[in-house]
């Protein structure tokens, strides 16, 4: 590597190597620390020609950043950023959070668990024509969702079917409506959904279909609660409150 800069937590940086190279691209990488609340490591274009940073600080660096990130053999903790990020666990139990934005987690073989830190890391917005800004997590046997909903999980209800009607576009507010009068809605309630979505819309045909799971947090189901996308399910399935808390399949 022929240019390095040396930063420290008050601003300031050291030159190391031929100051010529600085003067091509050159990416900043950030090494995160759990304590000072940047839990993930990020590598971005920092300048283009030696003078004018891409970005203000940290905070800028990771909101323009699409994190994809791929396990070990071990146990990885491993999480996203603010964007529509994909993570790939591996083998291993790894442990896993999934931050803003419509992130693609799959945590691979081993006992993984998924954490959101909030509702509204994976909620539908009314406008979307598709499931693209919710989480999809792909879940097997031993694996546990959390969320900040999960630690005082009460009703757990089994497989619900929604069909979407054939028409116009159907959109975040269209699945909502239909979840919520399809199933018995109790706050802190989790809900596995079958959804069908109509292959004769005007565009993005049937781009609601797939399996969710819904977790309420109040008595009405709303685009405030949390809806995650799940891969790796079918009719069949069932789920469960973990070990521990959260929400894992059912025996």
């Amino acid at each position: 590597m022929d240019h390095v800069l040396v930063g420290t937590a008050t601003g300031s940086v050291t030159d190391q190597g031929d100051v010529g190279s600085y003067l091509a691209t050159t990416y900043l990488v950030q090494a995160g620390a759990v304590a000072s609340g940047d839990a993930f490591d990020i590598g971005v274009i920092a300048t283009t020609n030696g003078t004018s940073a891409a970005f203000a600080d940290a905070t800028a660096a990771r909101a323009a950043t699409v994190v994809n990130l791929t396990g070990t053999v071990g146990n990885d903790t491993l999480t996203t950023g603010a964007n529509n990020d994909t993570i790939s666990g591996g083998s291993g139990n790894d442990v896993i959070t999934g931050g803003a934005g419509g992130d693609v987690l799959d945590g691979g073989s081993g006992n993984d668990t998924y954490t959101l830190v909030s509702a509204t890391d994976s909620s539908l917005a009314d406008a979307a024509t598709s499931a693209v800004g919710i989480d999809t997590i792909t879940l097997g046997t031993g694996d546990v969702i959390n969320t900040d909903l999960t630690e005082t999980l009460g009703a757990l209800g089994a497989l619900t079917s929604v069909a979407l009607a054939a028409g116009s576009e159907a959109t975040g507010a269209t699945l909502t409506a239909a979840i919520a009068a399809a199933i018995t809605e109790v706050a802190n309630a989790a809900f596995l959904i079958k959804v069908t979505d109509s292959s004769t819309d005007s565009s993005f045909d049937g781009g609601f279909t797939g399996y969710y799971l819904a977790i309420c947090a109040d008595t009405t189901f709303s685009s405030n609660d949390v809806l995650i996308k799940l891969s790796g399910v079918s009719d069949t399935t069932t789920i469960a409150v973990a070990t521990g808390g959260g929400i894992g399949l059912g025996g």
